[in-house]
């Protein structure tokens, strides 16, 4: 089995506090009461302590990796042994069919077929083809942004589609179990949407610490690469409301 050496540094776990370093925690201090009145971690670029901290974090996360949380209804055991594997759609697709296919009725199975066909255009596929895709925190439980993928076997290149339709939505809703899926990370195996994502998080993590009304900042992410089985840190079935 292919396996990355993932013994030279730890991964850092950006939607806590815990893993900063303790200077940055001591410097952190100083700005407490200021963090307590600030609402949004957009408003760290307007105060250089606060900036160059983003920095420092988002350099140490460069250096020695990041914690991807990654929600998905599937087996665990599957990921256990296969990993992650970023493949295209159309391969999900076929895939699914011939494990899941048997549960759907002719005239739903046709449906299924159908939808996939209609939605799956070009654009579509560019966006989710090869990739896997990643948060950076928890907070997604607690917003209802990780519901439809806890809730919907395959990910969205199965379930899209089908948001109208009750009795295919319902199947997708009873295989597999919903799954945290926590993964070791080089930042430069990621590509993600903004400047200095990693420290961002993490210091917004912090702000949540000392101002719990504070909102929590996270960003999507998604690799092209394989996440090995070794690099799977932790897979946890949790709660879909």
């Amino acid at each position: 089995m292919l396996c990355r050496d993932m013994t030279s540094s730890r991964p850092k776990n950006l939607g806590s506090a815990h893993d900063m370093p303790a200077d940055i925690l001591s410097r952190l201090e100083d700005h407490v009461l200021l963090l307590q009145r600030l609402e949004f971690s957009e408003q760290f670029e307007s105060h250089a302590a606060l900036h160059e901290i983003v920095r420092e974090l988002d350099a140490i996360c460069e250096s020695e990796g990041i914690v991807g949380v990654h929600y998905t209804r599937g087996e665990r055991e599957r990921f256990l042994v296969e990993g992650l594997v970023p493949r295209s759609g159309a391969e999900r697709r076929e895939q699914f069919l011939k494990d899941h296919g048997h549960r759907f009725r002719t005239a739903q199975r046709e449906r299924l077929v159908s939808g996939w066909q209609s939605y799956f255009d070009r654009e579509q596929n560019r966006v989710r083809d090869g990739r896997i895709w990643f948060n950076l925190t928890r907070v997604a439980l607690s917003n209802g942004g990780a519901q439809p993928l806890l809730s919907h076997y395959g990910g969205e290149v199965v379930y899209m589609p089908f948001s109208s339709d009750s009795e295919i939505e319902s199947i997708l809703s009873e295989i597999g179990s919903p799954l945290l899926v926590e993964c070791a990370l080089q930042t430069d195996s990621v590509r993600t949407f903004c400047q200095h994502p990693w420290g961002r998080t993490w210091l917004s993590s912090y702000h949540r610490s000392v101002n719990p009304a504070a909102h929590q900042w996270d960003v999507d992410l998604y690799t092209e690469e394989p996440v090995l089985p070794n690099e799977i840190l932790n897979i946890e079935v949790v709660d879909v409301e």
